[in-house]
């Protein structure tokens, strides 16, 4: 039983609790965005109030879940208690603190030592973090901060590989990444399926010229536009897919929905494994194929093929869905499968895991999300910076606790604590 199923049994109004404490953190105060470290709570506010609230709350949420459900012998007690939206909340304090640019609230640099600004694929995931956040407390102000500070150039519908520069500005590069656009572009999808404002709409249609163009008329999606050796990859496939699938959902127009389709089955034909678990990619020159598993190339497909079956209800696209994710969960729960996975991954793979979850409901989903995120504040939680470079923990890029592995992690705690996963 989460906090929301306690709040709802006991009359205890969580998520506006919950709301009230983002609310206080993002407020428009100069003092909110040092580039040295703060207390996010500072002594004498209301925030420690209602942060041991929340907390309070959440443990006794966690104590009629341990009589109701005991742990298994299989697994040692945890030292720390689990309370995943105060988890999420740190979690995104901690980013702020360590990554946020001085003087330009809701721009990111790579990580706290980099010179340059964070990348768009490192920003997708910082944003849906912002997203997760938002949709408990209704507070939209880090959401459009980020992307007013980023999206200079998006009137143009392009979003670049990365950052250079200026603080406050975007370099167009040449060649830019299907797949980041895609995680954009979703990102954008959650906030007008949250606030139904068309203008966000609008902001995803902008980016359909450029999706588009990296669709091949086999259905099959580029991973970069022009680059050196052309691949298709299920990175970008994947979440093209959902895009096109979801603005079919969102406007009836049913060229977005046949795009949807031929990318499902190009990645059914080429990438799909006789195990259900999706590989990397397809070597145009070549036509070989990666069968390397990750854990987003999992998640992604899921979610295309739930939004598929939304849209048509074709049985047969939520039957691979439903395939894949437990073969992904078989696989994800070997070993350190999990744990070794990048942040953002396994965020990308269990948002669409429990939208699938929310549709053809399987405790193991929920059950696997629980024991990594106990692991992560067990082992992963450096209690100095607030962020998640311990115990080995996987990570994106050379060392862990950059902007993209903490705004994964305040996802992944959101998710735990009650966050919609997807449309």
């Amino acid at each position: 039983m989460h906090v929301k199923g306690v709040a709802i049994a006991l009359g205890i109004p969580v998520a506006a609790l919950a709301g009230l404490v983002v609310r206080d953190l993002v407020a428009d105060d100069p003092a909110h965005h040092p580039a040295e470290a703060i207390a996010p709570y500072p002594d004498g506010s209301r925030h420690v109030l209602l942060h041991q609230a929340l907390g309070a709350v959440e443990a006794l949420a966690s104590g009629i879940a341990a009589r109701i459900h005991p742990a298994s012998d299989e697994h040692a007690p945890s030292s720390t208690q689990l309370a995943p939206a105060t988890n999420a909340l740190d979690a995104w304090a901690a980013l702020e603190r360590t990554s946020e640019v001085r003087g330009a609230p809701g721009l990111f640099r790579a990580d706290a030592r980099a010179p340059y600004n964070a990348s768009v694929w490192s920003t997708s995931q910082v944003l849906n973090g912002a997203i997760d956040l938002a949709g408990r407390s209704g507070d939209w102000t880090d959401v459009n901060r980020i992307v007013d500070r980023s999206a200079s150039r998006y009137g143009d519908g392009l979003w670049s590989d990365g950052v250079t520069g200026a603080p406050s500005s975007w370099s167009i590069a040449p060649h830019p990444f299907y797949d980041d656009n895609a995680w954009i572009a979703l990102d954008l999808l959650q906030v007008y399926d949250r606030t139904r404002d068309p203008s966000w709409l609008r902001r995803v249609e902008g980016l359909v010229p450029l999706l588009a163009s990296g669709v091949q008329p086999d259905g099959g999606v580029l991973w970069g536009r022009d680059e050196a050796r052309p691949s298709v990859n299920t990175c970008a496939a994947g979440p093209v897919g959902q895009v096109f699938a979801q603005l079919y959902a969102a406007t009836g127009n049913r060229g977005y929905l046949d795009t949807a389709v031929d990318i499902e089955r190009y990645l059914v034909d080429h990438l799909r494994q006789p195990s259900g678990l999706y590989g990397d990619n397809v070597d145009i020159a070549s036509g070989a194929v990666d069968p390397s598993p990750a854990s987003y190339n999992q998640g992604a497909p899921i979610g295309l093929e739930l939004e598929l079956y939304r849209s048509t209800g074709d049985r047969a696209y939520l039957d691979r869905a439903v395939q894949t994710a437990t073969a992904a969960v078989d696989w994800m729960s070997s070993g350190d499968t999990a744990w070794h996975q990048p942040p953002a991954f396994n965020a990308i793979f269990f948002r669409n895991l429990l939208a699938l979850d929310g549709v053809a409901p399987d405790p193991s989903y929920r059950r696997l999300l629980d024991r990594y995120l106990q692991r992560a504040v067990d082992d992963g939680l450096d209690p100095e910076s607030g962020l998640y470079t311990g115990g080995g923990i996987g990570h994106y890029g050379s060392s862990p606790g950059s902007a993209i592995d903490q705004g994964a992690m305040v996802q992944l705690f959101a998710l735990a604590a009650g966050a919609d996963p997807a449309r």
